[in-house]
This record gives structure tokens, C-alpha cells and sequence, in this order.
């Protein structure tokens, strides 16, 4: 069962009341309630807590817990988020990493980044 209102008491009362449920994912066994600052975005250091995982509920012990922030890097929990933009994100982060590290270029890629960081500006600024 998933009790949204319980969770964002948890939220409230372990974490701060600054912060609300983002998103949850429903797994075989647990779901996972993710949480974020109610004013604040993940990249604003106001916006972060270090220390505190997602909240979990366990289906087989029907229990509600709060992951410490090492803990819930498991792989299961990891796969959740593995979406086809992460995985573009990755592979042009480690492209540009590349450069640093061997000098390689691939100048059709690096274009292809160029002309998506305009598009990407442009879009933001419009």
C-alpha cells in the first residue's frame, strides 16, 4: 500500500519539515520515496541533507524506515534511474572527460555537444 500522507509525516518529522515527497518507485519488495526541497533545487546546497537516504517502506515486514545516504546506493536502487537521458548525459560526460585525459577528439561528437548546449541555452533564455 502506498500511504503518501504517512510518508511525507516521516519526511517531516525525521528529515524537516522543509522537505516533500518527489517521486517513489514500487519495487517487488519495497517502495522507495524520494524527497526534495519544498523551495530549493537538489543542485542549491540549500537544498541538500547529507545523511539521509530515501524513506523505504518494506513489503515483507510492512515496515516504514528512512535509508542513511550510504546505504540506499545499492544496485537495485541505482537501476532505478537509469533512463535514456542519464545514460546520453553519461556518455557525453565521459566523452568530455576523454578530452582531459588522452586528447582525443571526435570533432562530430564534440559538434553534436556544441550544437545541444545551444539548444539547451537558447531554450532557457527565450
Amino acid at each position: 500500500m502506498i500511504d503518501l500522507d504517512y510518508v511525507q509525516q516521516i519526511i517531516e518529522k525525521e528529515i524537516s519539515p522543509d522537505f516533500k515527497i518527489s517521486r517513489y518507485f514500487d519495487t517487488e519488495d519495497l517502495v522507495i520515496y524520494f524527497w526534495k526541497h519544498k523551495e530549493y533545487d537538489s543542485d542549491d546546497e540549500r537544498g541538500r541533507i547529507i545523511g539521509s537516504g530515501p524513506v523505504v517502506y518494506d513489503k515483507k515486514t510492512k515496515e516504514y524506515r528512512v535509508m542513511g545516504s550510504r546505504e540506499w546506493f545499492s544496485e537495485e536502487i541505482c537501476k532505478l534511474f537509469e533512463t535514456e537521458e542519464g545514460k546520453e548525459r553519461m556518455n557525453d560526460h565521459d566523452y568530455v572527460m576523454s578530452l582531459f585525459e588522452n586528447g582525443e577528439e571526435n570533432p562530430d561528437y564534440s559538434h553534436s555537444l556544441i550544437e545541444k548546449s545551444k539548444r539547451i541555452f537558447f531554450a532557457g533564455n527565450m
